[in-house]
């Protein structure tokens, strides 16, 4: 988008074709760095954004208003609580919206409202390089991420907004990308249960994990597995 004195600057060089060369190019230059500093002004939520989509049934006593959308947010599978008041932890999907050829390009987002009125205005790259994220959990500081066919946990030690201590806690759950190529029926979903114990929810292609004792924990099928924090 070129902004209406841009427009008439370029209808003087097109009038006047004996402008020297420099001036074409200033001129392009300049519509240039506009068109960049365009594209790179965050596109914030807010109550206009929520015109664009019909307005959700709720019971009453319930409101329901949009937190976030496109482009702050694209893609997305799952979703935590965040870290802090407003915030939200939310897995951008890569693989099942684009494609499956697309490998370890998934990423957790922290969106935020960090202006208090109720719309998220921010989307920062909390971690990246997950296979198709299912299960997304927060609990004591602590992120637990299902992406088959691993369990993995992160942390931000120093509070700047993104993960620098990463783990794989269990491998083996569902299938990995190179033999499943819908990237489903596997890892689907984690929480944390109210005894401080981490529930994991299985597809039908079961696991085959080597648990922490040595051991190995075999399922043919679906199901719920139950395993502390640190696996």
């Amino acid at each position: 988008m070129v902004r209406p004195d841009m427009q008439h600057l370029s209808s003087r060089l097109l009038k006047n074709r004996a402008a020297p060369l420099w001036r074409a190019r200033t001129f392009l230059l300049i519509a240039s760095f506009v068109c960049t500093v365009a594209a790179q002004e965050p596109m914030r939520t807010g109550p206009e954004t929520e015109k664009r989509f019909p307005p959700l049934k709720v019971p009453p006593a319930f409101k329901a208003t949009l937190f976030a959308c496109d482009p702050l947010i694209e893609y997305p599978s799952v979703l935590a609580l965040g870290p802090r008041s407003n915030s939200i932890f939310l897995a951008h999907d890569y693989m099942t919206g684009l494609g499956e050829k697309i490998v370890r390009k998934d990423e957790i987002r922290l969106v935020e409202d960090t202006d208090g009125d109720g719309y998220a205005d921010t989307s920062t790259v909390w971690a990246g390089g997950f296979n198709s994220i299912q299960g997304l959990a927060c609990h004591d500081g602590r992120v637990f991420v299902m992406h088959s066919p691993l369990l993995t946990v992160l942390r931000d030690l120093n509070g700047d907004g993104i993960a620098d201590e990463r783990g794989d806690v269990l491998s083996g759950l569902g299938w990995p990308p190179e033999k499943s190529t819908d990237r489903l029926h596997g890892a689907n979903g984690v929480v944390v249960g109210p005894d401080g114990w981490l529930y994991l929810a299985l597809g039908d292609r079961g696991c085959d994990a080597r648990r922490p004792e040595g051991d190995r924990l075999v399922l043919n099928g679906g199901g719920i597995l139950r395993c502390r924090p640190d696996g």
